[in-house]
Formats: structure tokens, sequence, C-alpha cells
């Protein structure tokens, strides 16, 4: 179904659609409200008969059982399958809304974060990947658009979106911890710092499994020291120190913290343009 015919004659659990605000390769992001409320949320529409979204809701609602820091996830309101006749049927989550995606920041910044703001993502981000992992899952999607802050008062505050590709870290049955090591979140670190990454050109014409392996190939062959050259050492100590964990050895999450005084790039961009958080957010 074509996005205008959603927006036109569908609701769900009494939100109506508003307008589409993100799109990938699960599904699409509408901006939805409370028919009686006014309440604003994101609904996230899954791709036809299939499951990604119901299995993302049930991540989140996992991660935000007993003990759970709410306030560094969006809120899930309420999920399940939104049925069209015979013919489709899509899964959908109705969540809180949240700002704008930390690729969506670093563009507004003209591609410059503050090495400051650099050291204070870290340490949230840090954070937040700490406590996914002490719920038991994984992300396996690390990367700028996963990230997003929150908005008004919230803006400096990140929460990670799209678990569709989240994980168990252990076997269920053997209680053994499944083979998984990932450096994304250093080299993403070192992204905002530098600008781009040597490896992120050169993959026209290439299909997806191509593409991933020369991807690969490329960050695996790219020296560590010369990637982080004229940057604090800590960052290439932070990528050698990933490199070589063990897939079952428990990470140390208090690397890299720091304090904070949310005094982001995208504030001060937007505060030397006359630009409300909120409106940002």
């Amino acid at each position: 179904m074509a996005a205008c015919d959603i927006l036109s004659d569908r609701s769900i659990d009494h939100y109506d659609f508003l307008r589409g605000i993100g799109d990938g390769s699960h599904g699409e992001v509408y901006l939805g409200k409370h028919k009686e409320t006014g309440e604003e949320v994101a609904i996230k529409l899954g791709r036809e008969r299939r499951t990604d979204v119901l299995y993302e809701a049930k991540v989140y609602r996992a991660l935000q059982g007993e003990g759970a820091r709410t306030d560094e996830f969006s809120d899930v309101k309420h999920y399940g399958i939104q049925w069209n006749g015979d013919a489709e049927s899509r899964a959908y989550i109705i969540m809180g809304l949240l700002g704008p995606n930390l690729e969506e920041l670093f563009d507004f910044c003209s591609n410059s974060f503050h090495r400051k703001t650099v050291l204070m993502l870290a340490d949230q981000l840090i954070t937040r990947l700490e406590y996914v992992h002490s719920k038991g899952y994984v992300h396996c999607s690390v990367k700028p658009e996963n990230f997003a802050t929150g908005i008004g008062k919230k803006v400096n505050q990140v929460h990670i979106i799209d678990f569709c590709k989240a994980r168990r870290c252990c076997n269920a049955e053997t209680g053994t911890h499944n083979p998984y090591r990932d450096t994304r979140l250093g080299y993403m670190l070192m992204y905002y710092l530098r600008g781009s990454l040597p490896w992120q050109k050169g993959y026209l014409g290439l299909n997806t499994k191509q593409m991933t392996e020369r991807l690969r190939s490329k960050m695996l062959a790219t020296d560590i020291d010369s990637l982080c050259s004229g940057f604090p050492e800590e960052f290439a100590e932070y990528l050698k120190y990933c490199r070589c964990l063990r897939f079952d050895e428990q990470p140390d999450y208090s690397l890299l913290r720091l304090k904070r005084d949310g005094r982001y790039t995208w504030i001060l961009v937007a505060q030397s343009l006359g630009i409300a958080a909120k409106d940002k957010g």
C-alpha cells in the first residue's frame, strides 16, 4: 500500500496517520496523533507479511521490564498486526516520538562535531549499549541512523532505536555466549571526529553481499593508529580493546566515561541560528 493511501484511510489503535517521517529496510515510520488526546507518536509499519517489527516490539518490552531506564528508549504503547482484508497484513509499533537521529544532526552541523561532543556521545552510547547487554541482547546494527535524540528539554539525551536485528547474547538452550564482536561504535565516533572514514566509498555496482565483504575487508585492513592519528589516544585504545575482546568476555563499559554538561554541537549550532531546542526536536 502506498504511503498516500495509508495517510488517507488508515488509523491504528485510535491514532491517525499524519505524515511520513522515516523509511528503512524493515518498514516505514509515520507521525501519528491520538484522536482524543492529541498526543503525537511515532508509528512504525513493517513490510507486508513480515514479522521483524513484532520481534522489535518484544525486544523493546524486554528492555523496558523490571528495573528499566525507560528514558533511554522510546516508550512502546501498543503493537500488533494491522489487517487490511485478505491481501495484506502489516506488523506495527506505536511508540513515543523522538527527535532527529545522529546522522541528521551531523548533517545539520555540516559534518563536524566538536571533540567535546564526541566524547559526551561516547559516554551516552556506551551506557546505552551496556544496558542492552545487561538485558541479554546485542543491538547488531550500531550506526548513526539508529540513535535519536529526545525532543524539547531532552534534546541532549540520546536513545537507541531500531531493534529489528537485535539478538540474544547467549544461546537459550546451552547458555553459551553467541559469537559476536562489534567495533562499529568506535568507528562511528571516529567518523564524527574525522568527518568521513576511509572505507565509505568504492562500492558502486556491488550487491549487498559483495559490499559487506569488501567493507569488512577494508575495515580490518585499516591500521587503527593511522585512522586515529591526530586525535586523543583513548580512541585508538578503545578500538584495539574491542578488537581483542573474546566473544564471551564482559566489556569494560567504564572506558571513555566522563561527566558532561549537555552542550552538544547541534545545540550550539541551533542557538547560533536562533533555533530553539524544541524546534530542532
